[in-house]
């Protein structure tokens, strides 16, 4: 095969934009699924609460037609609606405590009754220790389930963070494979690793998970200390 014939059949293998928008979507859609997260629609109210905030400049837009804070809008009027059905509403936002965007909507969060912050963990924590308050039975049972399949999961994320820490980078299949040996499931330690990646926790470099919050991960570190010297000493 020529060079030409070999590289025109390269590119033919290779997705188009479309596919690559569709393989993207996919993605997103089955990690929605996986993570039983809800994608909120924009409602006709909510987009008659953003224009009317947007035309006031009330919260969360900073000033009069602040068109900068649009995405946010939309953001905190649905989140009221989901506090409004729930009676509470937890939020994780990624820079809640720094000077930007994501800090004045936040604050816009608190001031309408929600609680906010910037911590996975923490974040999980307040959710355990939450009773839902949404009368719908089916809806109480669904919250339990959340809440201890949260309580499970996160001493699994305390050692991932913890042993990322620890090796200061350290590969996923020795990362697995440990986890493993405490009795995790591979799907369980790979999915959690994933999440925490996403979050912005520890950093994805292809087969190496490094640490990206430094405070969280030596904060986890801490917690499995005698676990992690045992493991050196063997």
């Amino acid at each position: 095969m020529s060079k030409s014939h070999s590289i025109q059949a390269s590119l033919e293998l290779m997705p188009n934009e479309n596919d690559l928008e569709q393989h993207s979507f996919e993605w997103i859609e089955d990690f929605c699924k996986t993570n039983l997260i809800e994608v909120l629609e924009p409602t006709e109210q909510h987009i008659k609460q953003t224009w009317e905030l947007y035309f006031s400049g009330r919260p969360p837009f900073k000033n009069i037609k602040e068109r900068s804070d649009i995405p946010d809008a939309w953001i905190y009027v649905a989140a009221l609606s989901k506090r409004e059905s729930y009676g509470s509403l937890y939020c994780l936002i990624g820079n809640s405590d720094k000077n930007s965007g994501d800090k004045h909507l936040a604050l816009s969060l608190r001031e309408a009754k929600c609680e906010v912050s910037n911590d996975l963990l923490e974040f999980l924590g307040k959710i355990e220790t939450t009773e839902p308050t949404h009368s719908n039975n089916s809806s109480l049972n669904i919250g339990k389930s959340l809440a201890a399949l949260a309580a499970e999961e996160e001493p699994i994320k305390i050692r991932i963070l913890g042993y990322v820490h620890w090796f200061d980078g350290i590969s996923k299949s020795d990362l697995s494979s440990i986890l493993q040996s405490k009795g995790h499931s591979k799907e369980l330690v790979e999915g959690l690793a994933k999440r925490l990646s996403l979050a912005g926790y520890i950093k994805d470099v292809g087969n190496t998970y490094l640490p990206l919050n430094l405070d969280a991960c030596r904060n986890a570190a801490q917690k499995i200390k005698p676990e992690l010297l045992e493991a050196l000493e063997k």
